[in-house]
């Protein structure tokens, strides 16, 4: 092989394992990734920062539906409830907006099960703030505070689990009458 072909398959090497390191960097780089990365390690603060940014610059409303849903965790874990009831009632508003102009991606039971979390997340940063913390100088009442919270939360889940199990059982109507039961409580 000649100098000059060699020279010219190693600049081609090279340049093609820049394009491919440049892709990787542009992948892991997105600040959904980053936000999610954040989550894994519990650190919300930072999680909830990008996901309000990506949230505010979304127009797509199903991705903004998910930014909104995933910063209302994010509250609910810093305990910053105001913010999770309204992050909850911007992920239900765009939902809603996109279930009555029928442009929702998700199925009619998947879209009825993230409503249902929607609205119980909700309820449950609701209750919260009904209760909050007591001052620092009651510790064991914000501890037992703090233990309810944390009792309600892993019954959320609970909840979520139970609801899957629910959904995936239950006919249609019974979902339906499921959600006007959570929108419109007696």
């Amino acid at each position: 092989m000649s100098r000059n072909r060699l020279f010219v398959l190693m600049l081609a090497f090279v340049a093609i394992a820049w394009a491919i390191g440049f892709a990787v960097m542009l992948f892991s780089n997105h600040p959904q990734r980053k936000a999610e990365a954040h989550v894994e390690r519990g650190n919300y603060e930072e999680a909830a920062e990008i996901y309000q940014r990506l949230a505010a610059a979304e127009s797509e409303p199903f991705k903004r539906l998910s930014y909104h849903h995933s910063l209302a965790r994010c509250w609910v874990h810093l305990e910053r409830h105001e913010e999770a009831v309204a992050a909850c009632g911007n992920a239900i508003a765009d939902l809603e907006h996109m279930l009555a102009e029928d442009r929702c991606p998700l199925a009619p039971a998947d879209a009825t099960d993230m409503l249902v979390r929607l609205y119980k997340l909700r309820s449950i940063s609701h209750e919260r703030l009904k209760n909050p913390d007591a001052a620092g100088d009651d510790d064991s009442r914000a501890r037992r505070v703090n233990a309810g919270f944390q009792n309600r939360v892993e019954r959320f889940d609970q909840f979520e689990k139970e609801l899957d199990r629910v959904i995936r059982e239950s006919p249609p109507d019974e979902i339906e009458q499921s959600v006007q039961a959570v929108r419109h409580p007696e």
